[in-house]
């Protein structure tokens, strides 16, 4: 809530707002309680959702996600799941029901991907009816944004990537199912209505009805998280073995989406923070995507990861924001210190090492929340003010944009520095000098182009300077002193983030084993 309100809350309540939340929730839980199954209706099943949103906004993850799992059984006890059992009730009542079931198969989606966990809804005894978004619709201004129409556009993202990922029986994806995926990121990219654009943007609703801005930044951050989540594996593999071309595609469709990624994270964070609210999961992502990232230099032997250079400072940018939010969170202070653990046993050049130790950026450097009009938040078309690309780059990207082919090339605009372009001298082990272009909507259409060869400052694979470390069994925090995360036990979201998939070890057990 803004700070104003709080304060006036505080003093008229004579307890401070955490204190007060808990004491309300304690006595929801309560009453809560004393309500048999399914007697509660669509109201109980709401409190039943807050109850989750409240346990998230704690930073108690777990309990978040057996909250919406109780919830997803009353929703199913009244007959939520089935659409065709509100036959015969109010249009009002309907659309109440069919946007809850939305909200609950979001959040399911979301914590299961999140924390490693299966989905608590099966799509085989369930059916999804989009809602109409006709109970906000001003006569007079009858293209004015509903409120919940970020919730409907994530919904249908969750569905169709559900949809191609229902045969898959593990873990571990086929490249042509990653490549569906992809496929269905970037069409929801490209269907997003204009207030919501990657690029050129309505922003005329924005004054007005600032929630919407908070809309266009929550749709961008989800798009490019559920196709950056399906590509970690490819962005880490070892880059001295060989790659199929589809394989080469996708790692470098991972690394646009995980700085892409970054972009957005930090932008949504910016306007959970301007408003009061928590962010948590702004803070997740930023330590998310730049953890893979440094897992991503590990494991390039072969020194040809796509946007080297970018790649690097974005890690350094990562590490910059988890600091300036260290004190406002308790989990935000221990991904700064896991992060920095990371950073300092990279395997990078000289060269390198001097990127990653430039100055910090301010705090003035925040962005504004209004969006301008040809603004494109986290887009690798146009990085609007985005904190991790320079303004000689959003400048040149600008300039790019082919008026024929409508792509961009990344050679010519978007990477600046000589280290950043795909080296050739990988050969057959790595990628080859010629890489993925950029189309408009920010992700990658395929090896129609090209991206020129670095010319200056290469690093042959066996220069001494840069060890090669060995990857197998890895512990890169092996000697960081992480000790008490804060005197207390570690946040829940680290204890089931997927260390092991990433090669880590458990921050909690560095240096020891964990407990059989």
């Amino acid at each position: 809530m803004d700070s104003s309100v709080k304060e006036r809350l505080e003093s008229e309540l004579g307890a401070d707002a955490e204190t007060f939340a808990s004491r309300m929730h304690a006595a929801a839980e309560k009453l809560s309680a004393s309500i048999p199954p399914g007697e509660g209706g669509l109201v109980h099943v709401q409190q039943l959702f807050l109850k989750a949103f409240w346990f998230k906004s704690a930073e108690r993850w777990t309990e978040a996600w057996h909250a919406v799992g109780a919830a997803t059984r009353a929703t199913i006890e009244i007959g939520l799941h089935q659409d065709s059992l509100s036959e015969g009730m109010s249009e009002f009542d309907r659309e109440m029901r069919r946007r809850l079931w939305g909200i609950l198969y979001v959040w399911d989606f979301a914590l299961g991907s999140m924390l490693s966990r299966p989905r608590l809804i099966n799509h085989a005894d369930c059916t999804f009816v989009s809602p109409t978004l006709a109970l906000e619709v001003d006569p007079e201004n009858p293209d004015q944004p509903s409120p919940y129409g970020h919730m409907k556009l994530h919904c249908k993202l969750a569905l169709d990537m559900a949809a191609q990922l229902a045969s898959v029986s593990n873990k571990a994806i086929s490249t042509e199912v990653a490549l569906r995926l992809r496929n269905v990121v970037q069409q929801y990219f490209k269907d997003l209505p204009r207030v919501y654009a990657l690029r050129n943007p309505d922003t005329s609703w924005d004054k007005e009805h600032g929630w919407i801005v908070f809309q266009h930044r929550y749709l961008h951050l989800m798009g490019y998280m559920s196709l950056f989540d399906h590509l970690k594996p490819y962005i880490t593999r070892n880059s001295a073995k060989l790659m199929t071309d589809v394989e080469k595609t996708l790692r470098a469709v991972g690394v646009e989406a995980a700085l892409s990624l970054m972009d957005v994270s930090w932008t949504f964070f910016d306007n959970m923070a301007s408003v009061g609210a928590k962010f948590h999961y702004a803070a997740f992502c930023i330590f998310d995507t730049a953890t893979v990232l440094c897992l991503a230099f590990v494991y390039d032997e072969a020194r040809n990861l796509p946007q080297r250079e970018t790649v690097l400072e974005a890690i350094r940018k990562g590490l910059n924001m988890l600091e300036e939010l260290r004190t406002a969170s308790r989990t935000s202070a221990s991904l700064c210190r896991i992060l920095k653990g990371l950073l300092a046993k990279l395997p990078l050049s000289p060269k390198e090492k001097v990127l990653i130790s430039a100055p910090k950026r301010g705090k003035s450097d925040n962005r504004s929340l209004e969006r301008s009009g040809n603004q494109t938040t986290g887009s690798s078309s146009d990085f609007g003010s985005s904190p991790l690309r320079s303004e000689s780059n959003q400048s040149a990207a600008a300039s790019s944009i082919s008026p024929t082919s409508g792509t961009i090339s990344l050679g010519s605009s978007e990477v600046d520095a000589e280290g950043v372009k795909p080296w050739s001298g990988g050969g057959q082990s790595g990628c080859s000098s010629h890489s993925p272009v950029v189309s408009p909507d920010g992700l990658y259409d395929g090896p129609s182009g090209g991206l020129q060869s670095a010319t200056a400052d290469l690093v042959p694979v066996d220069q001494t300077e840069w060890p090669v470390l060995e990857v197998t069994d890895m512990n890169l925090l092996q000697d960081v002193n992480l000790a008490a995360f804060e005197e207390t036990a570690m946040p829940t979201a680290l204890q089931l983030w997927d260390w092991q998939g990433l090669g880590l070890d458990i921050p909690e057990f560095f240096g020891n084993h964990p407990p059989m």
